[in-house]
């Protein structure tokens, strides 16, 4: 036992030195701060626009071809975009003259970047059918900053139940909107 006790005496004080010894040692530089975030570019719906489009209004089971125009303007506040629309189109219902349809309609969008849901609600009205309640919904997504394609669905009743599928693309006239915004 004698012999063992110097050992360990030893042994204890060589570890305390070499704590000691790493007290001494010079501290690592703290990290580098991380860089700030770069601005990224995302697209204002705000602002007036024009369109074209096409597609099919599907009355007492028949479908009947329709092209057309649209304007409308957005105002983009806070995370929802509010907007005004109204469009007229040519119909050619069961193979028979052209008719007209047409709506006005109020929306609002839930934008991401340069994909905007939205809902739809307003008036339609026709020559050949009544007019009444239209409702429904559709997405527009940005193909350029003034160019986007958008795709709706409504459901209108005109003197019965109506069903209005189209496509169409719009050019926005920003004048009083930037074209893009920048976000942090």
């Amino acid at each position: 036992m004698k012999s063992l006790a110097p050992g360990v005496v030893v042994l204890t004080l060589l570890s305390s030195l070499a704590a000691a010894r790493a007290a001494d040692m010079a501290l690592k530089a703290p990290p580098a701060p991380a860089p700030a975030p770069t601005p990224v570019a995302v697209p204002d719906w705000s602002g007036f626009y024009l369109g074209i489009n096409g597609g099919v209004l599907i009355e007492d089971g028949y479908g009947a071809p329709l092209v057309g125009g649209t304007a409308g303007y957005n105002l983009q506040t806070g995370p929802f975009v509010l907007g005004a629309e109204g469009d007229l189109d040519a119909v050619w219902p069961n193979g028979g003259g052209i008719g007209g349809l047409g709506t006005i309609r109020g929306r609002i969008g839930l934008p991401f970047q340069w994909f905007m849901p939205y809902f739809t609600a307003g008036y339609a009205f026709s020559g050949f059918s009544g007019s009444g309640l239209a409702i429904g919904g559709g997405a527009e997504f940005r193909l350029t900053p003034t160019l986007s394609l958008k795709a709706e669905y409504l459901y209108a009743d005109l003197d019965g139940p109506a069903d209005i599928a189209r496509l169409g693309f719009n050019w926005r006239f920003n004048f009083l909107a930037p074209t893009l915004a920048t976000r942090d």
